[in-house]
């Protein structure tokens, strides 16, 4: 029981660290980073679902790059980019993040193994 707490506690550190990674830091009051499979995913729709708020929606731009004005949510936040396009190619596959404070989250597919490791899923989009 204590190891397997421990294992989640470094497992939400872990995918905090990784999903803070990289880019500018966004104000307090925003949420931001980049969705990025090796190359940026252009045009994407970011959807952060907090615990407490309504969902708040977004696009990517051509680096990647996304941020949303983050009012009345209440973290932790789950993310989820999709659609747009990946080195011109369409995306087909949502990748996700988590969001335990408001600022810099990344989405990447590590990112979505973490979810997935921690949500105990092996289909995040189902865990989102």
């Amino acid at each position: 029981m204590r190891i397997e707490f421990a294992g989640t506690a470094l497992a939400l550190l872990t995918v905090g660290l990784l999903a803070g990674c990289g880019g500018g830091t966004p104000a307090a009051s925003t949420m931001g980073g980049t969705a990025a499979v090796g190359y940026p995913i252009v045009g994407g729709t970011i959807t952060v679902s907090c615990a407490a708020g309504s969902a708040l929606n977004a696009t990517t731009n051509s680096t990647g790059g996304w941020q949303i004005t983050v009012s009345g949510q209440t973290p932790p936040c789950a993310v989820q980019v999709s659609g747009g396009t990946i080195n011109g190619a369409a995306n087909t596959t949502p990748y996700h993040s988590i969001a335990t404070t408001l600022g810099t989250v990344n989405v990447t597919p590590l990112t979505d193994l973490m979810v997935a490791n921690l949500a105990g899923a092996t289909d995040p989009a189902v865990w989102f």
